[in-house]
């Protein structure tokens, strides 16, 4: 017997209005008048910005595939797999339940990689301190051999930076800094607002860092706010 195939991405374009959406998707609808590119499929699983019901078809077929996924990898403890299929907004929720069930090695490999996708980390600051700072052996697995050796290379007293648009709330004070005050620029100015990019210098002890990441070449401290001494605030330069 044939099996039926699963939609592919291209099947977005077709009419499914007739198709009903699987309720746990119904449920993840985020409507608001205030939202400029109208409702958003935010589960999980499938998340879908410009939503129309004529894409329920496409959408049904690919929540029931990671669900299928999902299980399996569950079963086969395939931990970094179970993460993957979530979506990036929701990689970080996902990680905090399944933690518990990760070996030491996962927990810290998975944490670094789910880390090195967020994008707005500052919006879950104390999360991820709980998450960094999680009694958990073999935290050296955090990170790389090299980035281990960057680390403990570093100087007791290190300068780091951090930028940030003024008009934000809360975005100054955050818990991912840099050594790199160029990258401190980028982060500042990569976004056009009507606040004013600024750059934040400041100092900390070696000893309070909870982690270094280099993967994209952003010389990323991790820390804790309340352990950096802040020397400097000034405006960014213009690309």
């Amino acid at each position: 017997m044939k099996t039926k195939n699963l939609e592919s991405p291209s099947d977005l374009t077709k009419d499914h209005s007739s198709i009903k959406l699987i309720k746990e998707l119904e449920d993840s609808l985020i409507n608001s008048e205030d939202m400029e590119f109208g409702p958003i499929v935010n589960h999980p699983l499938v998340r879908l910005v410009l939503y129309t019901p004529d894409q329920n078809g496409y959408l049904n077929d690919l929540y029931k595939r990671k669900q299928r996924d999902l299980r399996k990898h569950i079963s086969n403890k395939k931990w970094d797999s179970v993460l993957g299929l979530h979506e990036r907004p929701w990689k970080a929720w996902a990680f905090t339940q399944f933690a518990p069930y990760m070996k030491p090695i996962e927990y810290w490999k998975n944490l670094s990689s789910v880390w090195t996708d967020t994008e707005v980390p500052n919006a879950h600051k104390d999360m991820w301190l709980d998450l960094f700072n999680a009694n958990v052996k073999q935290k050296r697995k955090l990170m790389s051999s090299k980035e281990r050796q960057v680390l403990q290379d570093l100087p007791p007293k290190v300068t780091i930076y951090r930028g940030y648009d003024d008009e934000i709330e809360n975005t100054l004070m955050g818990i991912s800094w840099t050594l790199s005050e160029r990258t401190a620029n980028w982060f500042a100015t990569r976004f056009q607002s009507n606040g004013e990019p600024r750059i934040v210098e400041g100092q900390c002890q070696k000893s309070s860092i909870l982690a270094y990441f280099d993967e994209r070449n952003e010389e990323e401290i991790v820390i804790n706010p309340v352990d950096v001494n802040i020397v400097d605030n000034r405006p960014a330069k213009s690309s």
